[in-house]
């Protein structure tokens, strides 16, 4: 069962002159379910994902399984957990997400990549396409960034603001990456636990959750280079998003302008190289030079 919040108090933000605007208040999701069968789990756990085919089954223990998230439509913090088989299709929707699986096992991709996800390690889900995921007695932790919030840091942070943002969701982090994404998750859970959805707080904390996102998946935009995706090229991206909605029509405008105008050609004279006489008599050679 999904439970969404209305909305709640505003924060005031201090400004140096003391006027204090009120941010929008953002609207809370809570989801929360459990159950103890195949059926129970069924009826829930696909509508999660817009899932289909899916199908569950009990591995020898006693089946049961408990879902829960919490955050708002910029970020949320889930958990989910299984004593049981799992197997389905999961079509993408508005957040990227990143999982980790601490106890199980798990194949992403089945059929395609079938990458088999190691403990610990975080792992992001294929972004732009639909896939099968398998899953049995498991501990699965994820992270939903809302793509609209990653787009947004992207184009502060790194000026990607040109096309699609392409990831390559096989691409494993490094040890720094993994410590760095840990830590900003959990601070991002403490903030949503202590001050709420609705504080300066949990608003600097999930804009950071997107940019650890995107420097442990480094992005590629539609139309640019890959060595022009670094950090320290901040200002060319910046110079080449400027111009190049303009270059096209400057460019087309620069060549009609250098063209040279044509000269009326006189009556009864022929073009260069084919030079006569009006009445067919061809002109005389200078003295000296042969014929071709």
């Amino acid at each position: 069962m999904v439970f969404v919040e209305p909305h709640g108090r505003s924060l005031a933000m201090p400004r140096p002159n003391g006027f204090e605007p009120e941010r929008d208040a953002a609207t809370a999701v809570r989801v929360a379910a459990a159950g103890f069968t195949v059926d129970e789990a069924m009826a829930t756990l696909p509508g999660l994902y817009g899932g289909k085919r899916w199908n569950s089954r009990e591995t020898g223990a006693p089946y049961r399984y408990r879902y829960m998230a919490a955050g708002d439509e910029a970020l949320t913090l889930r958990r989910s957990q299984m004593t049981g088989f799992v197997q389905g299709e999961i079509t993408p929707d508005d957040d990227y997400i990143v999982q980790w699986i601490d106890a199980g096992s798990s194949v992403v991709d089945v059929g395609v990549d079938d990458v088999q996800q190691q403990l610990h390690q975080p792992l992001l889900f294929p972004p732009d396409r639909e896939f099968v995921s398998t899953a049995t007695d498991y501990d699965q932790r994820l992270v939903h960034p809302n793509r609209n919030l990653v787009h947004d840091v992207a184009a502060e942070r790194y000026a990607l603001t040109s096309g699609r943002l392409q990831f390559q969701y096989r691409q494993v982090p490094s040890a720094g990456a993994v410590l760095r994404w840990r830590e900003s998750v959990s601070a991002a859970s403490r903030a949503l636990g202590e001050a709420g959805i609705n504080s300066l707080l949990w608003h600097e904390a999930t804009r950071d959750v997107a940019a650890v996102f995107l420097r442990m998946y480094r992005p590629h935009a539609d139309g640019l280079r890959s060595a022009l995706q670094q950090p320290w090229n901040v200002r060319i991206r910046g110079a080449i998003e400027y111009i190049r909605p303009r270059g096209s029509a400057t460019h087309g405008r620069r060549r009609r302008s250098c063209r040279r105008p044509q000269r009326p050609r006189p009556a009864g004279r022929l073009p260069t190289g084919d030079r006569q006489d009006p009445h067919g008599v061809p002109p005389r050679r200078p003295p000296g030079l042969r014929p071709p």
